[in-house]
């Protein structure tokens, strides 16, 4: 329900073809299977970490911000240069640092 409610508020920000996943293996695909100009991925989706996800987004040069309510050092160590937006967070939080990206 967040994916879908942060989807709708992207949209509303006038970020086009914004497409929510609801589980890990409907983002794994949806990054396999189309190119995106950004990505936001909570760090656990369906109780897995998104790192694997986040390593193909790299690969192919896709920007992306990762969303957690875990601590800093909760992040792979790979991906601490990633831009980090801790739960809770606002709107304009969000949407500065997707801008940020692009």
């Amino acid at each position: 329900m967040i994916a879908s409610g942060i989807a709708q508020m992207l949209e509303e920000y006038g970020y086009e073809s914004v497409r929510s996943a609801h589980s890990y293996a409907d983002a794994e695909s949806a990054v396999r299977d189309a190119h995106y100009d950004a990505a936001i991925l909570d760090v656990m989706l369906s109780t897995r970490h998104v790192w694997p996800i986040a390593t193909l987004l790299r690969e192919r040069g896709t920007p992306f911000l990762l969303l957690t309510g875990l601590n800093a050092e909760s992040i792979d160590s790979e991906f601490r240069d990633a831009p980090v937006i801790f739960k809770p967070f606002g709107e304009r939080e969000l949407v500065s640092a997707l801008n940020a990206l692009m």
